[in-house]
């Protein structure tokens, strides 16, 4: 699933935060909780939004 896609922006930014927090179950992905705080966390996830919205408004498309 892409981060530009639908299904991804509708989620708030605290649900997309618990994906690199926590890691995904059986799929290989780690969680990084431990090993970095929840403000690295969430300042990393605005800055894939903001990236993934500059993109995707190249394409003709919007970012909520």
């Amino acid at each position: 699933m892409e981060i530009t896609s639908p299904g991804v922006r509708d989620h708030s930014g605290f649900a997309l935060c618990s994906i690199p927090k926590n890691g995904i179950r059986l799929s290989g992905l780690p969680g990084f909780g431990e090993v970095e705080s929840d403000d690295h966390i969430y300042i990393l996830v605005y800055h894939i939004r903001v990236l993934a919205g500059r993109e995707n408004s190249r394409r003709g498309g919007n970012l909520k």
